[in-house]
């Protein structure tokens, strides 16, 4: 299946792609509903100890933090950005991670190796 076929099969306007490395996610890429890179980002996981398991599917996530990735990310895919109240699914996004939070318990963290803005030609 290309880019193309998963964007049309798509309820949204813009579609993420998980790149893999040795079985876990390596790169997180973003695209417009034309197939137009929005975001490219480079990264590695890491699991604290204790990590369980939860299906926290039901809940939609907040992105806190003011950093440019974190601005991009509730921009392109409508997350409301604002302060975490401790009991919600968190994602705290720094230029350098994204910390996946639930009732103030790291579950996980992507750190972000790097990331691109594709440049739009005028």
């Amino acid at each position: 299946m290309g880019l193309a076929d998963v964007i049309s099969c798509s309820d949204d306007s813009n579609v993420l792609v998980v790149g893999d490395y040795h079985g876990s996610p390596g790169s997180l890429m973003f695209y417009d509903k034309d197939g137009a890179e929005l975001l490219s980002i480079r990264l590695s996981i890491f699991y604290p100890d204790g990590y369980k398991f939860s299906n926290l599917k039901s809940m939609e996530p907040v992105l806190m933090g003011d950093s440019e990735l974190g601005n991009m990310l509730s921009f392109y895919f409508g997350i409301p950005q604002y302060e975490c109240d401790g009991i919600a699914k968190c994602i705290r996004v720094e230029d350098d991670r994204m910390e996946f939070l639930y009732s103030g318990s790291l579950l996980f963290r992507l750190n972000v190796k790097s990331y691109r803005v594709p440049e739009v030609a005028d």
